[in-house]
């Protein structure tokens, strides 16, 4: 349903027609609202075009009383600002003084404990110029596009699906609000108001603690340099709750998944859901993600977006499916060294009692992998063969997307070379869970040492660095 109040709101904070019709417009689903939605701001702009005529005539013509006197306009009743803070100044010094600097939003907890950092200064008297970054004050990125309104800044950063439109208004000289709206912020639609407050050189300090790869190491060259873990154990407990079939009977019983594992091991029984899994979807980032981590939620957004999905939610749905016939089976989140980051890896892990051993499937690529041996192999030997310059073989299906000949081993070596640095994993394992209940990182002991120090206290929580524990069933 349309939200005029908040279209006409968008409308009123656009300078320019063209502008405003293209921000509301891209809201905006239906053939039926399109049609609407422009009728409404042709009406808006006519009405607009209406009143300030009248008002210009009203201006000049000037109002006489019984007496022929002229009638001097009484002065507009100016409201006072709420005290929030320190006063406004009442000069038109607005944006330099105020707007100016650098501001750390509140803590946005529906996407991830996010925390957004503003950079801005002015060219010249009014000309904005804003950066922002997510998490760390350091290297900050500059918006696409700025400009200043009479109360008020705009900006806009990304484009087509991923667009995020911001107006600023000042609540005090020391506090920010920011109307942000985008069809994907943080991997979900968001339309709402963020608080923001000024940023002291000593706080400013104190967050910036982005962590950068060096330019020097290939990816591999880095993992060696940080392959060994600690000695140091830690009180940890797995628990699985085994509750998937009887919330998954409706996939299983519609996709006869029961017939297709008939008769076969623990090992072949996770490898056939996994290539059912991979025929029925496919590897992509549309520009949202599923309202929760149960199979049939996950599987109907891919319906909705293509018949593709991400990693994490491939191997969401591939863990339950798995532990849904009885196999432990949890999904892993594989991170590289720098922080944060832009782009991480997300696989399975199962353990096979017929082979008394772990074995990783990566259902972005339809994949298992072997040693030299033959053996298949979990991710806990995946990493160590990547360091030692040990072969590993691929699954003859092996190919992203389905498309033949599109995996290439050395490729995937290096790429997974550069997410082998930090690893996450839940600790209880139940349907619909995405970690939910808790988690561990496991990290090199050189990691935790020196890089782990730049990071906030609720990660310093789940830091582990006993591969013994972390790969404890």
């Amino acid at each position: 349903m349309l939200d005029f109040k908040l279209l006409k709101r968008i409308y009123n904070h656009e300078k320019h027609y063209k502008h405003k019709i293209l921000i509301v417009y891209r809201r905006i689903k239906t053939l039926k609202s399109k049609l609407l939605i422009c009728i409404f701001i042709a009406v808006i702009i006519f009405t607009g075009c209406i009143q300030e005529e009248q008002i210009a005539v009203q201006n000049e013509i000037p109002q006489i009383n019984d007496n022929n006197a002229k009638i001097e306009p009484e002065p507009e009743n100016i409201i006072e600002p709420e005290d929030t803070g320190t006063p406004l100044p009442e000069d038109e010094e607005l944006d330099s003084l105020l707007f100016q600097g650098k501001w750390r939003s509140e803590v946005i907890e529906d996407r991830w404990d996010l925390i957004i950092f503003l950079d801005i200064e002015f060219d010249g008297e009014s000309n904005p110029i804003v950066n922002f970054n997510y998490n760390t004050t350091s290297y900050y990125h500059p918006v696409w596009h700025a400009e200043s309104r009479e109360d008020s800044l705009y900006f806009t950063y990304n484009g087509d699906e991923w667009k995020t439109d911001c107006v600023i208004y000042l609540e005090s000289k020391d506090v920010l609000i920011c109307e942000l709206s985008s069809l994907n912020f943080y991997g979900a639609p968001f339309d709402g108001n963020i608080k923001f407050e000024r940023l002291s050189e000593d706080e400013e300090k104190e967050y910036d603690n982005v962590i950068v790869m060096p330019s020097d190491l290939s990816k591999i060259r880095l993992l060696r340099e940080y392959d060994e873990y600690g000695a140091e154990r830690y009180d940890v407990t797995f628990e699985y709750k085994f509750d998937e079939r009887e919330n998954m009977l409706d996939i299983i019983e519609k996709h006869n998944l029961d017939e297709l594992v008939t008769g076969k091991s623990d090992a072949e029984t996770a490898i056939a859901l996994m290539k059912w899994l991979c025929g029925l979807y496919k590897h992509g980032n549309p520009p949202a993600r599923p309202d929760n981590a149960t199979p049939q939620i996950i599987m109907e957004f891919a319906d909705n977006n293509g018949g593709t999905i991400n990693c994490r939610y491939l191997s969401l749905v591939l863990a339950q499916l798995i532990r849904a016939y009885n196999i432990p089976a949890y999904h892993i989140t594989c991170m590289p060294y720098e922080q944060p980051f832009d782009d991480c890896h997300v696989v399975v892990n199962f353990y096979s009692e017929s082979l008394d051993r772990w074995v990783m499937l990566d259902p972005t690529y339809n994949l298992y992998l072997m040693d030299e041996n033959d053996e298949m192999i979990g991710v806990e030997e995946f990493r160590d063969i990547i360091i030692a310059g040990g072969q590993l073989k691929p699954n003859g299906g092996a190919a992203y997307d389905g498309v033949e000949g599109s995996f290439e081993i050395r490729g995937y070596r290096e790429y997974m070379a550069k997410n082998f640095i930090r690893l996450q994993r839940g600790t209880i394992m139940r349907y619909g869970s995405d970690d939910n209940d808790g988690w561990i990182t496991l990290i090199p002991e050189k990691y935790m040492q020196n890089e782990a120090k730049n990071f906030s206290e609720n990660h310093w929580e789940n830091f582990m660095t006993s591969r013994e524990d972390f790969w404890g069933r």
